[in-house]
C-alpha cells in the first residue's frame, strides 16, 4: 500500500475493524506513556492487518526510536507520504525523523532537513532540542567528532 490511495483503503480498513481501532488507542496511549516496546509491537500488528496510514508510521517510527531502533524508525518516517494535517504531528514527525538521521551518523542530512524546516509554531522543547541537533549537524564542518545531544 503506497500514496494517498493506500492511505484512504487503511482508513476505511480502520472505520470498519473496531478491533484495529482498539489497538491504535492502545498503541498511542502506550506511546504516551512512554511503553515503546508495547507501543511498537501495537502499531506493528496495526500495520500488518493492511491499517498502515501515515499516523501510524509516525507512531511506529516513534515507537522505534525509543526503542533505540533508528534505522527502523527512518524507514517509517520517510515513508510518511507528505506533510500531516497536525502540525504537533508535522513538527514531531520532523523533529523524529533529524534524530533517527543524526543516531545514525547522518550529519548532513540532519542539517539539510533542519534548515528547510520551518519552525514556526513548534513547542520551545522541540524547536530547542532542534537547535542542539543543527549545532552538532553543523560542527561537521569544524571537524566536532561528538555525537548529538538528544
Amino acid at each position: 500500500m503506497s500514496g494517498r490511495r493506500g492511505s484512504a483503503r487503511a482508513v476505511r480498513l480502520l472505520l470498519r475493524s473496531p478491533l484495529l481501532v482498539l489497538r491504535l488507542y492502545r498503541a498511542a496511549a502506550a506511546s504516551e506513556a512512554g511503553e515503546w516496546a508495547r507501543a511498537a509491537a501495537l502499531y506493528e500488528r496495526v500495520q500488518r492487518r493492511g491499517g498502515a496510514t501515515d499516523r501510524t508510521r509516525l507512531g511506529l517510527g516513534t515507537a522505534y526510536l525509543g526503542l533505540g531502533r533508528d534505522a527502523e524508525a527512518l524507514a517509517q518516517l520517510e515513508a510518511i507520504g507528505g506533510e500531516l494535517a497536525s502540525p504537533d504531528d508535522e513538527s514531531r514527525r520532523r523533529l523524529n525523523h533529524a534524530i533517527a538521521l543524526s543516531r545514525l551518523g547522518r550529519r548532513d542530512a540532519t542539517r539539510a532537513l533542519l534548515e528547510t524546516t520551518d519552525r514556526d509554531g513548534w513547542s520551545d522543547a522541540r524547536r530547542r532540542k532542534a537547535e542542539l541537533l543543527l549545532e552538532w549537524a553543523r560542527g561537521a564542518a569544524a571537524g566536532a567528532d561528538d555525537g548529538p545531544a538528544h
